[in-house]
């Protein structure tokens, strides 16, 4: 006896149809890409066929568990692999949090790996020998960084000097997207 009607399967059809299409783009196989309209017509048949004879599973257009399992890693290798980086974020959210003189610790190093980086484009500072200890090198660079950035010259990393770092960070390694 079936629970459902077929209006109840629409979504799971467009979900699926929807990762067909994506893996269409991202695998370039033209074979994979199916409208989404939520039925489960013969385009949606033979691009489940072709799916399953790619991967070696049982070629008969029906996207059963096994198939929706397959359909499913392969979505999510793709989307990890196409989609956008996940963001870093070492930096604690206490908004009086800061780093200066003398602190040692990861966010210092991450720190002096951006000072490091961005040096080339501002040319005003020395390489800071990136060891995780905030010292005058650091400090030096930091406080040249705060005079470009209009910011407050201390020399310490508190979440303005984060931010504006991360900012030129990104775009100099990333460009302006």
């Amino acid at each position: 006896m079936e629970w459902y009607n077929i209006k109840d399967r629409e979504p799971f059809i467009m979900q699926l149809q929807k990762k067909l299409r994506s893996l269409s783009k991202w695998t370039q196989d033209p074979s994979l890409s199916v409208a989404v309209d939520g039925i489960y017509g013969n385009r949606l048949r033979e691009a489940v066929s072709h799916f399953q004879e790619l991967y070696g599973l049982d070629i008969t257009g029906v996207a059963d568990f096994l198939t929706w399992e397959s359909i499913d890693d392969e979505y999510r290798y793709y989307a990890e692999l196409f989609g956008k980086s996940r963001s870093l974020s070492p930096f604690p959210d206490e908004p009086d949090f800061s780093i200066g003189q003398g602190d040692r610790s990861d966010v210092v190093l991450i720190v002096q790996l951006m000072l490091n980086e961005l040096r080339i484009f501002y040319d005003l500072y020395g390489y800071i020998h990136p060891n995780g200890r905030y010292g005058t090198a650091t400090s030096n660079a930091v406080r040249e960084f705060q005079r470009l950035g209009g910011l407050d010259m201390t020399g310490r990393v508190d979440r303005l000097t984060w931010n504006r770092l991360a900012e030129e960070y990104n775009v100099a390694v990333k460009g302006n997207d």
